[in-house]
């Protein structure tokens, strides 16, 4: 067979699109939401499924704004150009802007191709429990469980042994860790820009990844029908950038950072010992002639060498630095603790306005930061609204979030603003407004 290639090497341009909504009392840190626009082909799945997300919850966004609920901080929402040929849209504009992401980026939540399935959510392990906060409170729309519980009935079944243990004493979801492929990469890996990657899929039919036939018609047949979880994921980037952004102290927590790292460390030394624990027994095989007996004569058989022993590795510098680093991390958790309880102190009038009880992790040594945060924002019931009337307080390990008591003056508070922007963000996705307020 003989292939003839052809290349168009000519440049063309790539245009990213920026909105940008300053932030009312912390104008300085930015809350950034992107999802790139361009496609292969038609790209009704790959990008255009994660693009109407977007653009729903902008538009949301804008809404909140005209009706006196602007973000905290500021938000910017970008649509980014040439990610196909190598994420060069938001590589290029990460590093034209560098200093000044590098000096008020807090967080950037990527999203790309999305589909019917489960909750995916990948990114730096200081977000986790704030994942898993939004994960429980967003509905998923074929089982009417939030997407946690699915997701979590999903790794009970699906996960070994050991992930079926934990689950089974902690519930908390882990997210994952984020390698490249889209566009989170030039602000995580070359900025340090603390990161997510959302998206629901698993359920969606496949086959047409970069290829032609990722059409509309073949996206609302076989993909996401309905496009009912294009309309699930506006509503949880919607969430977790508006949390983000009206949050009193951004919902860090460290410890979760801490604790992956240590988990990665096992891993590597468990690697270790397994490699040396193989090469031992295949060498064994070989000096007793196991491996030739056990062949069958009649067919051609070729010895193999043995390998050098494997060394062992010294794994204390490694585990010394994770104990520094679980320390750090753990002034840092009490650190923003205390900046929440700070805060509270000298804004009490918020909290008899909406009649919300104060509560704080019995030891803040084993408490999270996120657990004493005051989400400011929330998305309920295919609503979005901006309040102080939701507490979210996890316990004493942050493993599980506990929704607080509401007084009647919230109550009346959050009927009335969720009447004035009922559908928002309705359950087929669409959103009225602008980017604009």
């Amino acid at each position: 067979m003989r292939l003839q290639l052809e290349f168009d090497w000519s440049l063309a341009p790539a245009h990213n699109v920026i909105a940008r909504m300053p932030g009312t009392e912390r104008p300085d840190q930015w809350i950034l939401r992107g999802n790139h626009h361009d496609a292969w082909v038609i790209g009704a799945r790959d990008p255009i499924s994660g693009l109407v997300g977007l653009m729903a919850e902008a538009k949301a966004l804008g809404r909140l704004a005209r009706e006196g609920l602007p973000p905290r901080r500021t938000v910017v929402y970008a649509a980014w150009d040439a990610e196909e040929p190598g994420l060069l849209g938001s590589t290029e504009w990460a590093e034209h802007h560098a200093e000044a992401l590098r000096e008020h980026a807090a967080v950037y939540i990527n999203s790309d191709s999305n589909s019917r399935g489960f909750l995916r959510a990948g990114g730096s392990h200081a977000l986790e429990t704030l994942v898993n906060q939004v994960a429980g409170e967003v509905e998923d729309p074929q089982t009417g469980v939030s997407v946690g519980e699915r997701l979590l009935a999903f790794r009970r079944v699906n996960g070994n042994r050991t992930e079926y243990e934990r689950l089974q004493s902690s519930g908390r979801l882990r997210i994952a860790a984020l390698g490249s492929g889209s566009d989170y990469s030039p602000f995580l890996q070359h900025l340090g820009v603390s990161s997510l990657n959302v998206g629901y899929g698993g359920e969606g039919s496949g086959g047409e990844y970069h290829t032609a036939f990722d059409t509309f018609d073949f996206f609302r047949r076989f993909v996401d029908p309905g496009a009912v979880y294009g309309a699930v994921l506006a509503r949880t980037g919607l969430r977790l950038t508006l949390r983000l952004a009206n949050a009193d102290v951004l919902p860090f927590e460290f410890g979760a950072t801490a604790a992956t790292a240590g988990r990665y460390i096992n891993e590597v030394a468990d690697l270790a010992d397994e490699e040396r624990r193989k090469i031992e027994r295949e060498n064994e095989l070989l000096d007793s002639a196991a491996l030739r007996l056990a062949a069958d004569p009649t067919k051609p058989f070729v010895e193999p060498e043995g390998d050098p022993p494997a060394p062992h590795l010294n794994f204390a510098p490694l585990r010394n630095a994770h104990d520094r680093l679980a320390l750090a991390a753990k002034v840092a958790d009490r650190a923003l603790a205390e900046a929440v309880r700070s805060w509270r102190r000298g804004h009490p009038g918020d909290a008899r306005r909406v009649g919300h009880k104060e509560r704080a992790p019995a030891d803040p040594e084993r408490g999270s930061a996120a657990s004493a945060l005051v989400p400011a924002s929330s998305l309920c019931a295919g609503h979005v609204h901006r309040l102080r009337c939701e507490d979210v307080a996890g316990s004493a390990g942050g493993d599980r979030a506990a929704r607080l008591g509401r007084g009647p003056m919230a109550d009346r508070h959050h009927r009335r603003r969720t009447g004035r922007l009922r559908g928002a963000v309705g359950t087929d996705g669409r959103a009225t407004g602008s980017v604009e307020p």
